[in-house]
């Protein structure tokens, strides 16, 4: 099986097959499966694959595993977003958010994204928002990525010495830099959005397995205004800062 699908990722071959099973009732709700060697001899792949994949089916409430096994305990994807609400704590809800920051960006690997020079994700992205924002200043690019101008303007430099954007001096003041992306930078965030579009598929194409299209639209919608909420606490934080520092200053002075 796995030969005729040498383009796919191995594990998402028998994550398909797995889905099969379910909707052919071939699975049902309270059998066992069959182990990762038959599996693996069923499939022709490894067991490392089978392994995977029996990981992100556990992990997402489908199968559960037992000394005796691993076994079905839901009848069919979406029905795994009908367990019970959990109440996250702010220490809970916010360890996820840092898990998922520190999966997609966090990494420091560059990647060649087709133009002969490598680039992190960060760096991408940052090309993405300067595509995305014409005209952005380092300070709003700063605050949307919730980190200090001077962060911002070092992880820039790089960028701006490749060719990939350029600044424009504001005609209101002369202190003030407008980012535009360059002809260059365009090739670069093009690549960059077909890569992600492609890598992303296998997680999506699972994702739209367990939860309708309006469920996966909420969540995204969420993700986004927490987003900007973070955003709106982190300057309302800053400017305090300034102020009590301004504070302390007039009375020590």
């Amino acid at each position: 099986m796995a030969k005729n699908n040498s383009d796919r990722k191995y594990y998402q071959i028998i994550l398909d097959w797995f889905q099969e099973q379910l909707a052919t009732g071939a699975l049902k709700k309270g059998d066992r499966l069959p182990s990762e060697r038959e599996l693996a001899q069923r499939l022709q792949v490894s067991r490392v694959p089978v392994r995977e994949a029996m990981l992100i089916l556990e992990h997402t409430g489908i199968i559960a595993s037992s000394p005796k096994g691993s076994f079905v305990v839901c009848s069919s994807g979406r029905d795994t977003h009908r367990r019970e609400l959990i109440d996250y704590t702010n220490v809970e809800a916010v360890d996820i958010l840092h898990q998922v920051a520190n999966f997609y960006v966090g990494t420091k690997q560059s990647h060649d994204y087709g133009t002969g020079e490598v680039y992190t994700s960060v760096e991408v992205h940052l090309i993405k928002y300067i595509a995305d924002h014409p005209g952005v200043t380092v300070t709003a690019l700063a605050m949307a990525h919730g980190k200090t101008k001077s962060a911002i303007s070092q992880k820039l430099k790089k960028l701006e010495n490749a060719g990939l954007f350029r600044r424009e001096i504001s005609p209101e003041n002369e202190r003030v830099h407008h980012l535009y992306i360059t002809e260059k930078g365009l090739v670069l965030d093009r690549n960059h959005r077909e890569y992600d579009d492609i890598h992303f598929e296998d997680t999506m194409a699972f994702i739209r397995e367990q939860f309708s299209s309006e469920e996966i639209s909420i969540a995204f919608q969420l993700l986004e205004r927490w987003i900007e909420v973070r955003r709106q606490v982190q300057e309302r934080r800053r400017l305090e800062e300034e102020k009590q520092k301004r504070l302390k200053k007039n009375t020590t002075s």
